[in-house]
């Protein structure tokens, strides 16, 4: 009995670990931020959000043919599974959001512990980027803020005019969610898709500082236009045991609608977006060509890839830009918690440019499993193998013309580009040439032989192995079969003329060992 008594006591006097107490004080400055932005601005529910967003009268009708248009996808969490890890891993539906079904899905996301949307409408059934139709605005992901943050954060918005103006902020938990709605949704031509992308990336540098995140800049984690963030009415991260999804994620409208025009006057000159009356028009794209005119212009390409509809080709890259990647991520402060999924999945790009073989790279994933497990700094958030799992989906050959600044973007890790000392490329290569010229003359550096002819390595390896065969020939030089058919009966003169240098070298051998023999004999005789 004495013994349950102490016990008891010892529970009562048992001290919240690290974890917990953190979690508590996120809590307090969640429940501060909600009051903070109450007292200055209207709060929205989620109904009032999302058809500010997507208005419904512009959606299709479920099952109405008639009237097509593009539509809002809403991804829930169903149930929690087990990986191979033992992680907890969600298990998602995708609901189409229709004109006349938006407040049933709606009120499926309600409360779910993690739901999710983009500010994308799509004309198909999946999220995908081929399939997304109009952009209807950008949400900024501003992670680490408390109060002296969220202050700071309307400073540069109404005193300093370094931001501009929200249209929506929701209290995601730990940070904040800034919307950016726009007064006409933009249609996502693929070159618009990239200036969009530009675009947000310096709007994120633009909210994303020193004064209003607990984070520095260089953690600062960059999203696409695609990206889904958790919605409003669904629970945040926070909470511990059974107060775990007591926490939902509110808005508030801050702003009105936003221009093209109207954020490009707070980014720098590389990140505006141009700006047109109709983003319906291609008159801005100079490089665009209706397919009309790509068959005239390119008749070989039109055949290939249209008609025939054969895959695009692919530019090999040398092996070392894959292992420099490999090193690069290893490095102290390039993989973090927060890019480490990013930095692996670029390793599959990097392995379909260089044509590696996939067992390959999920062998080098998983040997970086241990360590990037150790940049772990939420419980909730640990590196697994369901993690290079989802990551290898990049092993693609759609994904292997991602540029190095998509890379750079995706990673946040700076890939310097070539060095021209300030020149662009025509001018460096100018003055490249010049010195090279100067340091070889008449062309002394250029190989006027050029590459040995497939023949002379047959016959070269036919005098080297006079017995050889053919299929040795084959795998020691790397020809193809054709080819080590096609030239190895046409090289009776070097075999024949390798064939006399021999027998003359072994009658010189025999020569010289009986005059050898004969002098050495004499020399004892006299003896």
């Amino acid at each position: 009995m004495t013994v349950g008594v102490a016990e008891a006591e010892k529970q009562l006097l048992a001290v919240p670990d690290s974890t917990d107490l953190e979690e508590l004080q996120a809590v307090k400055v969640y429940e501060q931020k909600n009051e903070h932005l109450s007292q200055y601005f209207e709060e929205v529910s989620a109904s009032e959000l999302y058809r500010f967003i997507f208005p419904p009268e512009t959606l299709e009708r479920k099952g109405d043919k008639s009237y097509r248009a593009s539509n809002p996808i809403f991804s829930y969490c169903l149930r929690k599974i087990k990986d191979d890890s033992g992680k907890d891993k969600p298990v998602f539906r995708n609901e189409i959001v229709f004109r006349d079904t938006f407040e049933q899905a709606l009120a499926v996301t309600a409360g779910n512990q993690m739901a999710l949307c983009s500010m994308i409408s799509f004309s198909g059934r999946r999220k995908t980027a081929r399939n997304g139709y109009q952009c209807h605005g950008f949400i900024i992901d501003l992670d680490g803020v408390g109060m002296n943050q969220l202050v700071r954060f309307w400073d540069c918005v109404d005193h300093n005019g370094a931001i501009p103006q929200p249209t929506f902020v929701a209290n995601s938990g730990h940070g904040l969610h800034i919307y950016y709605v726009f007064e006409h949704p933009v249609p996502l031509y693929p070159q618009v898709v990239d200036h969009l992308q530009q675009l947000k990336r310096g709007l994120t540098e633009l909210v994303w500082n020193r004064e209003t995140s607990t984070y520095p800049p260089k953690e600062r984690q960059y999203q696409g236009i695609f990206q889904c963030f958790r919605m409003v009415g669904s629970s945040t991260k926070l909470g511990v045991g059974s107060d775990k999804g007591k926490y939902i994620i509110r808005a508030w409208e801050t702003g009105s609608r936003v221009t093209i025009s109207y954020l490009n006057r707070f980014v720098d000159d590389k990140y505006k977006c141009p700006e047109s009356p109709d983003y319906s028009a291609w008159a801005w794209a100079k490089d665009h060509h209706t397919l009309a005119e790509c068959q005239r212009l390119w008749p070989d390409w039109y055949q290939k890839r249209i008609v025939d509809k054969q895959a695009a080709g692919q530019y090999k890259c040398n092996t070392g830009l894959y292992n420099w990647w490999l090193r690069k991520i290893q490095e102290p402060r390039a993989a973090r918690d927060g890019n480490r999924y990013h930095c692996i999945s670029m390793l599959y790009v990097y392995a379909v440019k260089c044509g590696i073989d996939k067992s390959v790279v999920d062998a080098d994933a998983e040997a970086l499993l241990g360590p990037f497990n150790i940049l772990t700094e939420h419980a909730d958030n640990r590196f697994t193998l369901s993690d290079i799992k989802s990551a290898s989906k990049f092993y693609d050959p759609k994904f292997a013309k991602i540029t190095r600044k998509e890379i750079s973007r995706r990673t946040g890790i700076q890939i310097p580009v070539c060095r021209r000392n300030g020149r662009n490329r025509a001018v460096h290569m100018t003055v490249m040439s010049a010195v090279r010229d100067a340091l070889h003359p008449a062309g002394a550096w250029r190989n006027r032989d050029g590459a040995p002819k497939k023949q002379q390595i047959v016959e070269a390896w036919r005098v080297a192995h006079p017995d050889g065969k053919k299929i040795d020939c084959q795998k020691e030089t790397g020809l193809s079969r054709p080819t080590v058919l096609k030239w190895w009966d046409s090289c009776a003169e070097a075999l024949a003329a390798a064939e006399e240098r021999r027998r003359l070298e072994a009658e010189t051998e025999r020569y010289m060992k009986s005059y050898y023999n004969l002098n050495y004999n004499n020399r004892t005789d006299n003896l």
